[in-house]
């Protein structure tokens, strides 16, 4: 799945690390949903049925940093948030939108693309 990290929602954050970051893949399309991924004892079902127990955390601020990959700092720029990955000078930023839980979950998702070598 094609994403912007300038313009996704919290949702659309959420969901592309859920599927492709953590392995979790969505059955059903409202939201009463189930999360499904494969493990070694076989695969294993999560009921999604609050967004609270959405594979990738909550839809808050504190979620977003959590699900920053590992090794990877961000700060908060003037006209821009910044992530970096520690050790690499390969920067990665989001346009503000005047709301920073959005602009974080961004961010995170950001980090992830460039992690995953821009995919």
């Amino acid at each position: 799945m094609s994403i912007d990290a300038n313009t996704a929602s919290i949702d659309q954050c959420r969901d592309w690390i859920a599927e492709n970051v953590l392995g979790w893949e969505r059955n059903g399309r409202s939201e009463s949903y189930e999360w499904t991924r494969d493990t070694p004892d076989g695969p294993y079902e999560y009921d999604g049925k609050f967004i609270e127990d959405h594979p990738a955390g909550p839809a808050s601020t504190d979620a977003a940093i959590a699900a920053m990959p590992k090794e990877w700092e961000w700060v908060k720029g003037h006209d821009a948030l910044y992530g970096y990955k520690r050790g690499v000078h390969v920067p990665v930023h989001v346009k503000p939108t005047g709301d920073f839980k959005l602009d974080i979950w961004r961010l995170c998702l950001a980090m992830h693309i460039a992690e995953r070598g821009g995919k």
